[in-house]
């Protein structure tokens, strides 16, 4: 997990990390990754040998708390909901998670 980042959310996504620490993605930037729950062994274990056929032995999962998979229409999207002022990304569980107690909270006074 990176520096200030929040792991309370049990969904997101595992990235392969070479043994340099480094992400494993293609030429267009598409990092190897699976959308999973946090501790899914079978999912690891997928992405590994995932990782392996493409000639990366060595290395190890990492969690992503709250990222999911996005195409490149729905990056576009988001960069342009960035751009109004928006949260970019409208399933963001975080804030959809704060929205949510926001409301709660705010519904009840």
């Amino acid at each position: 997990m990176q520096k200030g980042q929040v792991d309370d959310i049990e969904v997101g996504v595992y990235v392969w990390r070479d043994e340099n620490g480094k992400y494993v993605a293609d030429s267009d930037h598409n990092y190897m990754m699976i959308a999973s729950r946090k501790g899914d062994k079978t999912k690891i274990e997928a992405l590994k040998r995932a990782a392996a056929y493409y000639g990366v032995t060595t290395g190890e999962a990492e969690f992503r708390s709250g990222a999911r998979p996005v195409s490149d229409e729905e990056f576009e999207r988001q960069k342009e909901r960035q751009a109004q002022g928006l949260v970019p990304d409208e399933y963001d569980l975080g804030n959809l998670l704060d929205e949510y107690k926001y409301q709660k909270e705010f519904k009840d006074k």
